[in-house]
């Protein structure tokens, strides 16, 4: 059995590829507790450089949280607005997922969903994005 799943490289690459075709992408997970496909639809982007981090961060969020039988409203996850607007666009499960909200009242650029748990993150998803015109 595999205790801890990290993004990796292969989905990183499949993912950006996904966004510069304009694709769809299935992450699966192997520690989701739904056995679900997480599906995400490229194809309405640009497929541009800041489409491929957006995507890149969104993924990561949605690779890292969970609903599980035993959450509650108590269970919040913190999300950038940025990423919640993209999420909103492109994942399939969004108000499954994402769709009970909450303001950050501290950081107005963040909120929260609820009903939901995230993973610890383990590893840093750095991005370096030179785009040539």
């Amino acid at each position: 059995s595999i205790d801890n799943e990290e993004l990796g490289m292969e989905r990183v690459h499949r993912i950006i590829e996904a966004v510069f075709s304009k694709q769809k992408y299935i992450l699966n997970k192997i520690h989701n507790p739904r056995k679900e496909e997480l599906k995400f639809d490229f194809s309405s982007l640009d497929g541009s450089l800041e489409d491929a981090v957006m995507a890149l961060v969104s993924v990561e969020k949605i690779f890292r949280i969970y609903k599980d039988f035993n959450s509650t409203e108590e269970d919040l996850v913190n999300v950038d607005k940025k990423v919640d607007s993209f999420l909103k666009r492109t994942f399939k499960s969004y108000d499954f997922y994402c769709g009970i909200k909450k303001e950050d009242s501290e950081h107005k650029e963040y909120l929260y969903y609820t009903g939901i748990k995230e993973d610890e993150q383990y590893d840093d998803l750095t991005i370096l994005g030179i785009e040539i015109q």
